[in-house]
């Protein structure tokens, strides 16, 4: 192979983001919101041109207009929320912690397919957060749930406190879509235990015929659409959400 295959890569450039999973509904909006529909180019124009002191080149600049690439709205909604405080890192670690709303994570999760509609409603199921407790804190925080493509109302944070993580999860999925109302209502998982799909949930919906993706290292931006205990895991604050990007890291 030839030698500069090999060279060293430059200080300070980074790989290409894989993006795993992208909200383009939610995200147009939010872009729409920040920057507008369109980026602007500025794009250099040269011209010949003639005069008495013989041949020149007039040269002139003008913009534009262009769709923003994904990438592109993705760093601009990532920037905007930083500069106005209004994004936080981590999982939330108790119930009743102040929200922004938006959180910035990076952590270990399982793409999962509900039965029995492949397809039709995918979640990402992450365990324990990479982040360490609080000092202070009185539990471990909990298991973090993603709900691609959440159709329902965006919410500042949390709505409501619930005891069990099956009885909440069930009523987000039915304000996801008529498909996932369809998929939970045919579906086996209708009928779970709470205490299973608490202490077990990518093994119970593997029985059940969905499908589980190997667990790999990601990076996402999500909002938390609801915290609360749950009691069959030593009342461990836990934590759903909807994903606007999903990215491995």
């Amino acid at each position: 192979m030839p030698a500069r295959w090999f060279r060293r890569r430059p200080q300070g450039l980074e790989a290409p983001t894989e993006y795993l999973f992208v909200d383009e509904r939610r995200l147009d909006s939010y872009v729409e919101q920040i920057a507008g529909p369109v980026a602007f180019d500025t794009i250099p124009t040269y011209k010949a041109s003639l005069s008495l002191t013989g041949p020149g080149v007039e040269v002139s600049r003008e913009s534009r207009a262009r769709d923003f690439t994904q990438h592109e709205k993705i760093e601009t909604l990532l920037s905007h929320l930083e500069r106005g405080d209004l994004v936080k890192l981590g999982r939330p670690g108790e119930t009743f912690e102040p929200e922004s709303g938006f959180r910035m994570e990076t952590c270990t999760a399982a793409r999962a397919l509900l039965p029995p509609a492949p397809g039709s409603l995918a979640l990402w199921i992450s365990d324990q957060p990479e982040q360490p407790p609080s000092p202070d804190a009185h539990r471990p925080i909990g298991r973090l749930y993603l709900i691609e493509d959440f159709r329902g109302d965006d919410l500042d944070g949390a709505e409501h406190i619930a005891a069990s993580g099956w009885t909440a999860l069930q009523m987000l999925l039915h304000d996801h879509d008529e498909n996932a109302r369809t998929a939970i209502e045919d579906s086996p998982l209708r009928g779970v235990a709470d205490a299973d799909f608490a202490t077990r949930p990518l093994e119970l919906i593997a029985d059940l015929d969905g499908r589980i993706a190997s667990p790999r290292r990601i990076r996402t931006l999500y909002r938390v659409r609801d915290t609360f205990v749950e009691e069959h895991a030593d009342f461990a604050p836990v934590t759903i959400g909807y994903p606007i990007f999903v990215a491995a890291a």
